[in-house]
């Protein structure tokens, strides 16, 4: 429902049980990531009246989720996961009776702590309009050799980590290159408009000036059967046109958040 609320605010304050836990599973020799359930206490203060709105307010928030059978995100540092507050326990602090305890169960069905790392990469050359001009489909990557549009970003997973690469228009033919793999969209793109490609979802789109959003599968480099290739760990070079702009945004994964 787009509410939010704070876990170290001015009157409520976590105070006991770690989010810095991770358990696989094991199952006839093969080792897997199942759900895990987070056990967090959190502590109230201020008059009665408004501990009573807090914890209504507290109510609202993880209700509707389950109600609506949606997730909401849980926020740590850099990283987020998708989650539902299960359970919940009020009673008075056993130190001070003007303070309320609540014990809460935060359920998580994917064991996944994530953190996205975009790379911008900039226009270095003005683009000629390409409306009304004729497109080409190449039969092979179309890659510029220019050393100047070239990056290197970091993939500091302790695997593979998906991406999602969007390349802005105008732009005939857009390619980004991360190591030796070329994502490439063989279709031209206006001002305003860019192409969305997902790795871990497997999707590519082209998304509009007005925000809609059109497959453009069709539309991929069919130089190798897979196109949905994730980023490898570590540090890689990344190239592009040069004359359009690009993102990369790396989706990184843990199994708990990293010590900060």
């Amino acid at each position: 429902n787009n509410d939010s609320i704070s876990f170290f605010g001015n009157k409520i304050k976590a105070h006991n049980g770690t989010f810095h836990q991770r358990k696989w599973s094991v199952s006839d020799g093969n080792i897997y990531k199942d759900a895990i359930t987070y056990k967090i206490t959190i502590t109230l203060r201020g008059t009665l009246e408004e501990r009573k709105a807090m914890l209504n307010r507290l109510f609202e928030i993880f209700e509707y989720d389950l109600e609506n059978q949606s997730k909401g995100t849980l926020y740590v540092d850099d990283y987020h996961i998708k989650c539902n507050v299960v359970s919940s326990e009020e009673s008075v602090n056993s130190i001070n009776n003007s303070r309320t305890d609540v014990n809460i169960e935060i359920y998580c069905e994917s064991q996944n702590w994530i953190r996205e790392t975009t790379y911008s990469l900039s226009a270095g050359v003005e683009q000629r309009n390409v409306v009304n001009s004729k497109l080409y489909e190449y039969r092979y990557p179309y890659v510029y050799s220019s050393q100047k549009d070239v990056i290197n970003i970091d993939n500091q997973s302790v695997a593979k980590a998906d991406a999602i690469i969007r390349m802005f228009g105008p732009c005939i033919n857009p390619f980004v290159k991360i190591g030796e793999i070329v994502y490439q969209i063989n279709a031209s793109l206006e001002n305003g408009e860019y192409f969305d490609i997902d790795t871990e979802n497997r999707t590519i789109y082209k998304v509009s000036r007005f925000g809609d959003r059109t497959n453009a599968m069709m539309y991929r480099s069919k130089e190798r059967s897979e196109f949905f290739v994730k980023i490898p760990q570590g540090v890689s070079v990344a190239s592009w046109g040069g004359s359009y702009k690009a993102e990369i945004t790396i989706v990184e994964k843990r199994s708990e958040p990293r010590w900060s």
